[in-house]
């Protein structure tokens, strides 16, 4: 057995990861005299357990408490092993021990976490090997959220989600209950499940899992169950210990159990504070005004208007860029690099949203696009209430979480992932912007002024708002003219890649490529261009060796077999099929395969881009 991270996923994914609360106030309302984790969390190491130590009756009053009202925990958490463990590519030794102190708050309907979680090698003085910090609600169907104030000056809910395996293999994503991580423990048990000891202690002989799950969690599942949980009280005090069963550690002969000990005290209140809405601010009505310009500009074949920005690194220019917008979407140019040509999203003369980039000596359309990714000026997504007034017209972000929500909805897409703080992919080293100021001039946005940390180097921003309601991209958007697609070919013409999955031996992981035109002929990893033909909406294809396979068009979301054990789930359209070769030998081999759709599809994606008036 061994720990399994998490998995809980955000919907939407606009996580700052920056949920800090401080100790008197935050940005969503949280007030209370429970001090969260500091950077250098401390913790309880109590000399609880001892045989000759006598302890004090826990009252059922008390007890009561414990299951009804808010609960502050703190204490230590040590994942113990009974011998080294070795790494199978290195061959070294090591120890897995890890220590881990957590700081929770765990109300009747709202948690606060925080965690940190070292190795043994690891000291004290050194950041943690791995953190956590959850601030959670209990929806009314008990599941487990996140509330946050939006731009909007909204409160939203978002669900946290996990995967589960159901009995046909499936895996589906599906909503978590809050009670089973994060609920408060003592709720799970009744007084009558406890039972004395002779030196006053209680053990818990019933419940025990369901209370030592919910005690233990830090941030991490796992399998074990409890061995023991034992409860003391003494001068007002409550501590907690706990002891899970002891597994193999992927089946070696390597034992682990998790040690626990904890301090636990009835909190001065029962629940966390939901976020409120900022009261409407009549001051900051020509903030409105202004912000009903630019989202008016951008609607019903509106001209838009230009970003124009300037980014320093100290006195050291960093960035120029210029990003046009209007209704039809946005061109993003950067005057500091030539070698950056234009990128954006627009709507092209057949009325789809396509991706476009620079991309192999050519300006090309590579994928479609759900969105213009424009900024959202409009009340639907920003409120003139996240602002505070702080001068004649300058107007500034409520605070920094605020600020980061409100760059998520006004810069455009191919700039506002670094000032909102969002990267998937450097999201360690990207840190957002820590304020947000608005200037007005003559009634318009005049300048936007923002900074962000990108890889450790501070960046101060500007941009300054032109050409409103008189912008044009610059750019034609047309589609080539690739000829008529024969009716029934609808789903299978243009440029496909794919690995064979499903086969045994040396065959394996043999990569093809597929090239299929609108009249149904094809060619195969780039040879000779045959006929192919439709049979019952299915279009086969002969491979080279004279296999042939029998393509059925997927749309995304469908469930494949691969070869896996389980089925697996494509987020995307594919061309799939499934052939049984019998080989020489006479063994029979099972051939599968799933064509996706290449990006640079020369057939129905590729395009030309041209200078011009839109």
């Amino acid at each position: 057995m061994k720990k399994k991270n998490l998995i809980l996923m955000i919907l939407p994914l606009l996580l700052f990861a920056c949920d800090n609360v401080s100790s008197s106030s935050s940005s969503d309302g949280f007030l209370s005299s429970f001090t969260p984790i500091s950077e250098n969390i401390s913790e309880s190491e109590s000399s609880i357990g001892n045989i000759d130590e006598k302890y004090e009756k826990l009252d059922e009053n008390l007890f009561t408490r414990l299951q009804t009202e808010g609960i502050n925990v703190s204490g230590t958490i040590n994942w113990k092993f009974s011998g080294q463990l070795t790494d199978a590519q290195t061959g070294i030794s090591y120890d897995g021990s890890e220590k881990i102190v957590v700081n929770k708050f765990m109300g009747q309907n709202s948690s606060l976490l925080n965690s940190q979680v070292r190795n043994v090698s690891t000291s004290d003085n050194e950041d943690p090997d791995e953190s956590y910090s959850f601030k959670v609600f209990k929806n009314a169907e008990g599941k487990l959220t996140r509330l946050y104030l939006g731009a909007d000056n909204l409160v939203h809910e978002v669900p946290y989600m996990h995967e589960e395996v159901d009995d046909d293999g499936y895996t589906e994503t599906v909503e978590t209950a809050y009670d089973y991580y994060f609920g408060n423990p003592f709720s799970k048990i009744s007084y009558t499940d406890l039972k004395q000891n002779t030196n006053g202690s209680y053990s818990l002989n019933f419940g025990i899992n369901n209370f030592g799950t919910s005690m233990l969690f830090f941030g991490q599942m796992f399998e074990y169950d409890m061995s023991s949980i034992n409860l003391y009280f003494k001068d007002g005090n409550i501590n907690v210990s706990v002891t899970t069963n002891r597994y193999a550690y992927e089946n070696s002969s390597v034992y682990n159990w998790f040690e626990a000990s904890f301090e636990v005290s009835i909190a001065e209140i029962k629940d966390l504070t939901k976020p409120q809405p900022f009261e409407h601010a009549e001051e900051n009505i020509p903030l409105r005004t202004a912000f009903d310009e630019l989202a008016n500009s951008l609607t019903g074949g509106g001209k838009g208007f230009t970003y124009n920005y300037t980014e320093k690194n100290g006195n050291t220019v960093y960035a120029q860029d210029i990003t046009r917008m209007t209704s039809n979407g946005y061109v993003s140019i950067h005057t500091l690099d030539s070698s950056k040509l234009p990128e954006g999203v627009a709507k092209y003369e057949n009325g789809e949203n396509y991706y476009f980039e620079y991309r192999n000596g050519n300006i090309n359309k590579f994928g479609k696009s759900d969105s213009l990714f424009l900024p959202n000026y409009s009340s639907e997504y920003l409120s003139s209430d996240v602002f505070t007034k702080e001068s004649e017209n300058v107007y500034v972000a409520k605070n920094t979480v605020m600020a980061r929500y409100i760059s998520e909805q006004i810069f455009d897409k191919s700039h506002k992932n670094a000032i909102d703080g969002y990267n998937t992919v450097y999201s360690e080293t990207c840190q957002g912007t820590d304020g947000l100021k608005i200037e007005l001039k003559d009634g318009h946005i005049s300048t936007i002024t923002y900074n962000y940390v990108y890889f450790n180097k501070k960046i101060d921003g500007i941009v300054n708002i032109t050409d409103i309601n008189d912008t044009s991209l610059g750019y034609r958007f047309v589609t080539k003219n690739l000829g008529p697609i024969q009716s029934g070919y609808e789903n299978f013409c243009g440029y496909y890649t794919t690995w064979e999955y499903g086969t045994d031996g040396d065959e394996d992981n043999r990569r093809y490529t597929l090239l299929v035109y609108g009249d149904g002929r094809y060619s195969f990893n780039g040879n000779e261009i045959k006929q192919g033909k439709l049979e019952n909406d299915n279009f086969v294809i002969e491979l080279d060796d004279g296999l042939s396979l029998s393509l059925k068009y997927c749309p995304a979301k469908t469930k494949l077999d691969l070869g896996y054990s389980s089925l697996s789930t494509r987020n995307y359209p594919v061309l799939y099929a499934q052939s049984t070769e019998t080989r020489p030998s006479g063994t029979k081999a099972k051939h599968i395969v799933a064509f996706t759709l290449d990006e640079s599809s020369e057939y129905n994606i590729d395009t030309g881009l041209s200078k011009g008036e839109e």
